[in-house]
């Protein structure tokens, strides 16, 4: 675990209090939590995250989304799109099964989100790759390639499997889908297809 210095403790809290914990945890690449718990213990700034929300303002907040999009009214606002997304699941304002160009243009741009993708990151962190794809509706190459850039997590040796299982999952791809197969055994498209191609010399 790495140690930190009061002088750096301070220097973070400070700039959260004058820009946010969600712009300070992007600049020093740091975990959300880790500058709340900060905070619990030095009280440098109230937290503003745990503000709350008329249902007006929720309203008005899921109308702009629907209009500029998830990643816009949580700049905008200042609120996370979590957040945004479980005050939706009650008041369905926000439609994110409208016009599918708009649709993809959203999860574009939250895609290539920094804060979306260390949002991702920790949540892998604790919850694992696997459930993350499930959650996130993303492939396990692309959950990867952003921690190696962000290294939030460590990432787990590759489990070994016996050629009756492959055959196993291989069958359940040719059944379903091989991102199906993926989510449901925890493994990568790319392996099931490498495993395909040498057992069956064929291609999913």
């Amino acid at each position: 675990m790495a140690s930190y210095t009061l002088d750096f403790i301070m220097t973070v809290l400070n700039y959260a209090k004058d820009n946010g914990s969600t712009k300070a945890a992007k600049h020093f690449n740091m975990q959300h939590s880790t500058i709340r718990r900060w905070n619990e213990k030095y009280h440098v700034y109230e937290i503003q995250e745990m503000r709350k929300f008329s249902e007006q303002q929720k309203v008005e907040i899921l109308k702009y989304a629907n209009q500029h999009g998830l990643s816009s009214a949580m700049r905008e606002f200042n609120v996370d799109i979590h957040t945004i997304r479980q005050w939706n699941q009650k008041l369905n304002i926000y439609q994110n099964t409208g016009r599918r160009k708009n649709t993809t243009h959203e999860k574009h741009l939250m895609r290539q989100s920094e804060d979306f993708k260390l949002e991702v990151l920790n949540f892998a962190k604790e919850h694992g790759v696997s459930k993350t794809m499930r959650k996130y509706n993303l492939p396990d190459s692309t959950i990867r390639e952003w921690n190696k850039v962000y290294k939030i997590y460590t990432p787990r040796k590759a489990r070994s499997f016996s050629e009756a299982e492959k055959k196993l999952i291989i069958k359940y791809a040719e059944k379903h889908s091989v991102p199906d197969a993926a989510r449901e055994y925890s493994v990568t498209g790319d392996q099931i297809r490498q495993w395909a191609q040498k057992i069956y010399q064929k291609k999913l």
